[in-house]
C-alpha cells in the first residue's frame, strides 16, 4: 500500500474509533441485538403462562357439541385445558341473552350458540368481543370440521368410516432439485431466515457506513482541511485512504456486533428452555443452514458493495458544503439501496426468477440480491462470476468518478458544479 494512502487510512480509522460517540454507538448496537434475541423470551417469562380462552357453549342441538369440538381446540370441557393455546369449552343451559351478557361482562371470551335448522343441519352463532379475531377463527375452523362429521354421520357412515373420512392426508414439501433430500427440504425455512437476516444486514451496513463516508467528506470540506490534503496527495489516494479507513472502522464496529448477534440468536432456544420450561417453543436461527459458498458469497459481495457505495457516497458528499444537505443529496443512492433490499426480500419467494436474476447482476443491487440467491436458490456459476466481474468494474469506475468529484468539490468550494464543468479538460487533469 502506498505510504500516503497508509497515512490517510490511519488518520481516518483512529479519528473514528477514538471518538466517544463511536464507542457509545457500538454498545447501543450490541444492546439492540441482544434485545432482539432475548426480549420476546424475557417478556413471556415475566408475563407468566397465559390463561386459556374460555368459550361458553349453549347447545340446543341435542348432541354433545362441546365434546366433539374439544379435540380441534386442544381443550377439555369446562375443567381444564391441554396446551398454552387451548380453549376451555364451558357448556351451560342458559339463554342466548344470558350468554351475550357474560361476554359483555367479560366473564367469558366468547359464546357459541348451537342449534339445528328445519333441515337438520347444525347452525352455529358465535358471539365475541373482537369480530373475526383469532379466537373466532379457531372456533370457526373447529365447527366446520364438526359440521362435516355430523353430515357424514347422518348420511350413515360408521365411526370407523367417519374417522377415515376426516383424517388429513399425508402431505410433504420438497423441491424440484434432485440434490435436495428430505433433510434439505426441512431446512428451507432456516435458509429463508438466514437469507432475510443477511439481506437486512447488508442493507443497514451499506446505508449507515456509506453515509459515514459522505458525512466525513462534508466535514473536511466545511473545515477546509481538504484543501491542505489535496496538496499532499492525489484525489485517488485521498479517496482510497478515506474509503479503506472508514471501512476498517465500520468493521471494527460491525464484526463484534455480528459475533455477539450470532451467539445470541444461536442461544435463544437454550435461554427459552431455562426461563420458560415446557412453555418454550422452538426458536433461534439455524446457522447450520449456511454453506461455505454462502458465507464466501456474503463476504465477497459485502466488500464489493461497501466499496461501490462508499465511493459513490464520497463523490456525492464532495459536492455539498453543509451537513444539512447530505441526506437530500444522497437520497437517490439511499433509494437504490432500498430497491436492492426489497428486491432481495421478493427474491426469497422466487430466487431463480427472471427478475431475481436481473437484479443479482445489476451492480447497484447485486450485493444484496445475489447473496440471497446463493443461500436459497441455485444461481449458475457463470451468473455469480458475471455479477462479481461487473461489480469490480463498477467499483473501479466509481472510485475514478468519485476522485474527480472529490477534487472538483474543493476547487469549486461554495458552488454547485455542473456535469459539464466536471468533465472539462482542465478539471480532468487536476483530478488525476
Amino acid at each position: 500500500m502506498n505510504e500516503k494512502i497508509r497515512l490517510i487510512v490511519r488518520r481516518e480509522y483512529f479519528s473514528r474509533v477514538r471518538e466517544r460517540s463511536f464507542r457509545i454507538s457500538t454498545a447501543i448496537q450490541m444492546l439492540i441485538v441482544l434485545g432482539f434475541a432475548f426480549a420476546p423470551t424475557i417478556i413471556q417469562a415475566v408475563r407468566g403462562e397465559p390463561e386459556p380462552a374460555m368459550v361458553r357453549v349453549v347447545d340446543a342441538s341435542g348432541t354433545d357439541i362441546a365434546g366433539r369440538l374439544a379435540p380441534y381446540l386442544g381443550s377439555v370441557t369446562d375443567d381444564g385445558a391441554s396446551g398454552n393455546d387451548a380453549v376451555i369449552l364451558a357448556p351451560a343451559s342458559i339463554t342466548a341473552d344470558e350468554a351475550r351478557a357474560e361476554v359483555r361482562a367479560e366473564e367469558v371470551d366468547g359464546a357459541l350458540l348451537v342449534s339445528r335448522d328445519p333441515a337438520g343441519e347444525l347452525r352455529f352463532d358465535y358471539i365475541g368481543t373482537g369480530g373475526m379475531d383469532t379466537l373466532a377463527q379457531r372456533v370457526y375452523a373447529a365447527v366446520a370440521a364438526v359440521s362435516l362429521q355430523d353430515r357424514l354421520q347422518r348420511a350413515g357412515l360408521s365411526e370407523r368410516e367417519l374417522g377415515t373420512a376426516v383424517t388429513p392426508p399425508a402431505f410433504s414439501v420438497g423441491t424440484a432439485d434432485a440434490e435436495d433430500t428430505e433433510e434439505g427440504a426441512a431446512a428451507i425455512g432456516a435458509r429463508l431466515g438466514v437469507a432475510n437476516l443477511m439481506a437486512l444486514l447488508m442493507y443497514i451496513a451499506v446505508l449507515v457506513y456509506g453515509i459515514w463516508v459522505a458525512q466525513g467528506v462534508v466535514e473536511e470540506k466545511s473545515s477546509r482541511i481538504m484543501e491542505i490534503m489535496v496538496n499532499a496527495a492525489t484525489p485517488r489516494q485521498l479517496m482510497a485512504g478515506k474509503v479503506i479507513g472508514i471501512g476498517l472502522a465500520a468493521m471494527t464496529q460491525l464484526v463484534p456486533t455480528l459475533v455477539l448477534g450470532g451467539l445470541a440468536f444461536s442461544a435463544q432456544g437454550w435461554v427459552a428452555e431455562r426461563l420458560l420450561g415446557d412453555r418454550a417453543s422452538p426458536t433461534g436461527i439455524d446457522f447450520s443452514a449456511l454453506s461455505i459458498e454462502a458465507v464466501s458469497a456474503f463476504l465477497v459481495f459485502f466488500l464489493l458493495g461497501f466499496l461501490l457505495y462508499a465511493a459513490l457516497y464520497a463523490g456525492i458528499g464532495s459536492l455539498v458544503s453543509r451537513q444539512e444537505e447530505v441526506n437530500q443529496a444522497t437520497m437517490p443512492l439511499t433509494m437504490t439501496v432500498m430497491i436492492g433490499y426489497f428486491g432481495a426480500v421478493f427474491t426469497l419467494n422466487g430466487p431463480d426468477s427472471l427478475g431475481a436474476r436481473i437484479l443479482s447482476i445489476v451492480p447497484l443491487t447485486a450485493p444484496v440480491v445475489m447473496v440471497s440467491r446463493v443461500i436459497v436458490g441455485h444461481p449458475a456459476p457463470w451468473e455469480v462470476a458475471l455479477s462479481v466481474t461487473l461489480l469490480i468494474v463498477t467499483v473501479v469506475l466509481a472510485l475514478a468518478l468519485a476522485a474527480r468529484l472529490y477534487r472538483s468539490g474543493v476547487l469549486m468550494y461554495g458552488q454547485k458544479p455542473s456535469l459539464r464543468s466536471l468533465f472539462r479538460p482542465g478539471m480532468a487533469k487536476v483530478a488525476r
